[in-house]
């Protein structure tokens, strides 16, 4: 894995062999590619893989940046 500048990848991520990874993921994502994706997203409750739709045009410098906010906000709360 190649990483460029700071990020962070949500517990339980799997990423692929010989990713550029530039930005952060959530948690339960596999990614891959150059630059990577998230390719599909595990949800614990159905125990299911899920496909992820691709982000839209224009928004893929920071891919699914949002989600990532989203849940350090949720595990934040948790530990207060």
């Amino acid at each position: 894995m190649f990483t460029k500048g700071e990020l962070i990848l949500g517990h339980n991520s799997v990423v692929g062999v010989n990713a550029l990874v530039t930005g952060s993921f959530p948690p339960y994502s596999a990614i891959g590619g150059k630059p990577a994706r998230m390719v599909q997203q595990y949800n614990p409750i159905t125990k299911k893989w899920l496909p992820v739709s691709k982000p839209p045009v224009g928004d893929e410098s920071a891919p699914h940046e949002h989600q990532v906010r989203q849940l350090h906000d949720a595990e934040d709360r948790k530990t207060e």
